[in-house]
């Protein structure tokens, strides 16, 4: 598939490095979600409970098969569907932490705001939105009331930390 970019192994131990005192527990999405590779680390690391929203029946197939090989389908649900749909419809609200990694020839400033308007609607306050995106995008971006905490490159992407703030305080 052009523009798709799978997290590398860099990336994820990165990841799942910095984001290791909050998994315990954690309720987490994985948007566009692939082989799930985030999600089933974050589920290795203590997560209650993982949601993988992917688009291609394939992938969803495969990702349900690795999930009850290592006995992770009991605390995880694999959705079949488009990413935006799922998240206006049917997304379980209070998630502690989102994960994002949208193809990278999605990416545009409308794309973005709507991928964050649209996360915001599924977190509670100080939960954390990790985003992969191409290295140019996103650096300088604020969206309301997310707040950048963190950023990491790894070749063309970069990992982008945002936690969901209180608007008033």
């Amino acid at each position: 598939m052009i523009g798709v970019r799978p997290l590398t192994a860099r990336a994820l131990k990165s990841a799942i490095d910095s984001l290791r005192p909050r998994l315990p527990g954690s309720k987490v999405l994985d948007l566009f979600a692939g082989q799930g590779r985030f999600g089933i680390a974050a589920l290795c690391e203590g997560a209650s409970y993982v949601v993988f929203v992917e688009s291609n029946i394939k992938t969803c197939m495969e990702l349900k098969e690795v999930l009850v090989k290592k006995k992770l389908g009991a605390v995880s649900d694999v959705v079949r569907g488009d990413v935006f749909s799922y998240l206006s419809r049917q997304a379980p609200t209070s998630m502690n932490l989102v994960f994002a990694d949208p193809p990278f020839p999605s990416w545009s400033i409308d794309f973005s705001m709507q991928l964050f308007s649209a996360v915001a609607k599924v977190v509670s306050i100080d939960s954390i939105f990790l985003v992969k995106a191409p290295k140019k995008m996103l650096a300088s971006c604020q969206i309301k009331p997310f707040r950048a905490l963190k950023q990491s490159s790894f070749g063309e992407s970069s990992l982008l930390y945002f936690e969901y703030a209180d608007p008033y305080r």
